[in-house]
């Protein structure tokens, strides 16, 4: 298995594994499996319990949370989302030394990987 080192300011030299395509592969369908929960359960409240009409507020209340999801849970599980935990990969940055706001959006769901 490919290794990434990064080399911190303390003069530590921490090694982790590179997760796997499949790991990759299994942690985003996972993420979009939630995706798709959420749009399904969206649909049906909205249905039985008249929640927001058809028109821009019920638009803008089933995209907000999915257009935020990567970004929220990324910072708040210390690099992982919901599905790269079963999967045991975490996004790491080799110049920061946690995931921060602005490294965490342009890494998107395609950046560098590590396996725990």
């Amino acid at each position: 298995m490919s290794t990434i080192r990064i080399h911190t300011t303390q003069n530590v030299s921490l090694e982790y594994e590179i997760a796997s395509v499949g790991d990759r592969i299994v942690a985003a369908l996972i993420d979009y499996g939630l995706y798709i929960t959420w749009f399904i359960a969206w649909s049906v409240l909205n249905r039985q319990l008249h929640i927001a009409g058809d028109g821009k507020v019920g638009f803008y209340l089933i995209l907000l949370p999915t257009t935020f999801y990567f970004l929220v849970s990324e910072v708040f599980f210390n690099g992982q989302t919901i599905g790269k935990k079963p999967a045991t990969c975490a996004w790491c940055a080799s110049m920061a030394p946690g995931p921060a706001w602005a490294t965490t959006c342009c890494a998107g769901c395609c950046g560098p990987s590590k396996s725990s």
